[in-house]
């Protein structure tokens, strides 16, 4: 396997437990969050999550496009990896 820290950008509303529906879908695809971070964004229905994730790229790019479903998402954005 060839694990490394991938940084994830979600761009979501607010809602009703949004952070744990997030959590709980890396969790349950098997993925280990190492840091999360939280931004408001300049809409005050809008919150950006960045999420430091140990996984594989490929294997996680196909999970987060599911995203789109399980939260009202806006926007997924992958950085490059972390060292």
């Amino acid at each position: 396997m060839n694990n490394k820290k991938q940084m994830i950008n979600v761009t979501a509303f607010n809602g009703q437990n949004v952070l744990l529906k997030l959590v709980s879908f890396f969790e349950k695809r098997g993925f280990q969050i190492q840091s999360i971070n939280l931004f408001k964004t300049e809409k005050a229905d809008v919150t950006r999550f960045n999420f430091m994730v140990l996984g594989e790229k490929m294997k996680l790019k196909r999970s987060c496009n599911q995203l789109f479903k399980y939260v009202e998402t806006i926007d997924v954005e992958f950085k490059k990896e972390a060292r």
